[in-house]
């Protein structure tokens, strides 16, 4: 159960990750550090120098509750910049450091959710985002405050701080028919615009409710949308590992058992945080008034000190650097939005453990030749409040590792599914429009354990279907000649589809030596993809919707041995982005013993999808084998 041990010995694993990776060779370490996320191009749709406007410079050292707040002024940029990237470039001095999360705001609108790298004692390391934030440029038009939250802690084990700085970068664009369609409004659903914008949604404040932000939309609205923003921490920083509570407690026992933790540990995870326990399924739902309006299964998070630092250095996991943000169609359910009082939007993490921080912001479309309040009717609705997994145990697997049949030999298999079904009539002065949102979840997660729980396999997968329509009635015209009947209303149908899939595997061995020495074995592979079709005919939907295809995937590798304070790793990560208005692109990375040995690009096209030609549906072990080969066979620590 990696969420359990992995609390109990991440700060002895941050302290040997920081003496540098170990190389295959005499080399020295470098200086310097580049990390990466491999993505797509930096930018695209644009042409020509930037008009650069700096935001933030600071410096994150004892940084907890105490978050970067500054005011700026209308940037001095032409109107013609409408092409808008957020520059996010971070550094760290050489020593030991944890990874942090971090995020930026501009007056309560947050616009990136990023993690740090974590740096060696050897040399620095480096990295830097850039996220196309067209769609807010109005938000940060006229001025206003932005705030940069890095909690951070320096002290004689923990040594190096962050250093930070933010832009905002405007570009014409190269073409402006595929410019972003920026909403008539954007209201943050955030803690705070002074202050950290995000809510911590966790289970102590369950009897009190889940956080919420109180909003009011006009009375006009026609569209509306929600980009949610989310991350997951502490007890579910591994969730897709977390079996059922009374296993995670034999656990943290057999833990003492061993050696490897005290009893007082084993106290802590029983009378606190529970970390590990209630499965490895969570829900992230939206709620307006209580009543659920929007549901994610989030794509898992790795940060860079994850499972084992050497598995990111220097290429990080998928998302670590420009974590997934998942926009929602709300249109369907405007009706529970609009009215004469303001309405509670809240988040829950159905089954979570603590800590999870999320907000978002609802996109306002609004319609500008209204002379009455926008009408809206629910024709159809179905969405079940919760969702309970099945569960299947498997205990005491005879043979298991060292041949025990222990409580601790087991192994799990969840799944889950639902279904939601949303029909809305709206009219405004354009006419009618029906909406339709379906979507399919689908979830499935497997966990054996075995060695007296000390040895982990674990595979998950999420996939997602979601199929939005509008149906336009426009309003009937007059006909030319009075004494003919008027027109009928013209009918217009599109539709867009979305298929989304998170699939991961990896395991996770621990080995105790002699006089607390311990080695560390672990595999881990993971893919994201994501696809939007459009189709059908007509003015459609106010948010832009454009086909597009992206796919990640990520497969690493890295021992890390106490006795020779320090491991190595092998990584490989891959992209592929494919879309009729931007073209295509894909970048192939390789790294070894802590460098780059491969890093190949192309902007040619493929004849199939992105995304059917490869195998997205389940991530095989043989890659995380092969991995473990190579290190053995190149130097690691296990002989």
């Amino acid at each position: 159960m990696a969420a359990t041990l992995g609390r109990l010995w991440d700060a002895s694993v941050t302290l040997l990750a920081a003496q540098s990776q170990l190389q295959s060779n005499a080399s020295t370490a470098p200086a310097f550090e580049r990390a990466v996320e491999v993505g797509g191009p930096p930018y695209a749709n644009v042409r020509g120098a930037p008009c650069v406007f700096p935001l933030v410079t600071h410096e994150f050292a004892n940084s907890y509750w105490h978050p970067a707040v500054e005011t700026f002024n209308a940037p001095p940029c032409d109107d013609e910049y409408s092409v808008v990237y957020l520059k996010w470039a971070a550094s760290c001095d050489a020593g030991v450091q944890f990874d942090r999360i971090a995020a930026v705001w501009v007056n309560g609108v947050e616009l990136l959710r990023t993690s740090t790298a974590e740096p060696s004692r050897a040399f620095r390391v480096a990295w830097s985002v850039t996220k196309d934030v067209s769609l807010y440029g109005d938000v940060f038009k006229t001025g206003g405050t932005v705030v940069v939250a890095l909690d951070n802690i320096v002290n004689p084990m923990y040594t190096s701080s962050f250093k930070v700085d933010v832009s905002l970068e405007f570009f014409r664009p190269l073409d402006s028919k595929v410019e972003t369609k920026r909403p008539d409004q954007i209201l943050p659903v955030s803690s705070s615009s002074k202050s950290y914008g995000w809510f911590s949604e966790k289970p102590s404040a369950a009897q009190a409710g889940p956080p919420h932000r109180m909003v009011q939309l006009p009375e006009n609205t026609e569209e509306l949308y929600l980009e949610l923003f989310l991350s997951h921490h502490q007890c579910d920083e591994f969730y897709y590992t977390n079996p059922p509570d009374n296993f995670a407690m034999a656990f943290a026992e057999s833990l003492a058992k061993h050696g490897i933790s005290s009893r007082e540990d084993v106290g802590e995870v029983r009378n606190s945080a529970k970390c590990g326990a209630d499965g490895a399924f969570r829900e992230v739902q939206v709620l307006v008034d209580d009543t659920v309006v929007g549901v994610v299964w989030p794509f898992p998070l790795v940060f860079t000190g994850g499972l084992s630092p050497y598995l990111w250095k220097p290429i990080v996991g998928i998302g670590a650097f420009n974590a997934p943000t998942y926009i929602l169609n709300l249109t369907p359910f405007l009706g529970k939005f609009l009215g004469a009082e303001p309405r509670a939007v809240a988040f829950r993490v159905v089954y979570g453990e603590a800590f999870w921080l999320i907000d978002g912001n609802l996109l306002i479309y609004q319609d500008a030749g209204a002379v009455r309040p926008t009408r809206v009717e629910i024709l159809q609705e179905r969405l079940d409040r919760y969702v309970e997994p099945a569960m299947v145990t498997l205990p005491a697997m005879a043979g298991a590792g060292n041949g025990s049949t222990t409580d601790l030999n087991s192994a799990f298999w969840t799944s889950v599914a639902r279904d939601l079904y949303m029909k809305t009539s709206v009219t405004t002065s354009t006419g009618r429009k029906v909406y339709t949102l379906q979507q399919h979840f689908d979830f499935t997660n497997t966990q054996m354990y075995s060695s007296d729980g000390l040895d982990q396999w674990f595979e998950s997968r999420t996939h997602v279907e979601t199929k939005v329509t509008v149906t336009s009635l426009s309003a009937a015209h007059p006909a030319e000649d009075p004494s003919q009947p008027a027109r009928p209303p013209k009918v217009q149908t599109v539709s867009v589809s979305q298929t989304e899939d998170y699939p991961l595997a990896g395991s996770v061995s621990y080995r105790l030596g002699r006089n607390g020495s311990f080695v560390l074995v672990t595999q881990f592979a993971n893919s994201f993809s994501r696809s939007t079709a459009v189709e059908g005919y007509g003015a459609g939907f106010r948010f832009g919707y454009r086909p597009h295809e992206v796919y990640s995937a990520l497969t690493a590798s890295a021992v890390l041995d106490s006795r020779h304070g320090g491991g190595n790793g092998s990584t490989r990560s891959t992209f592929a982005s494919a879309s009729p208005t931007e073209g295509c692109f894909s970048r192939e990375v390789v790294a070894e013993f802590g460098h780059l040995v491969i890093d190949n690009s192309t902007t040619e096209c493929q004849t199939k999808s992105i995304i059917k030609s490869r195998p997205t549906r389940r991530i095989s072990t043989d890659q995380l084998k092969s991995s473990a080969r190579l290190l053995r066979q190149q130097g690691s620590l296990v002989g």
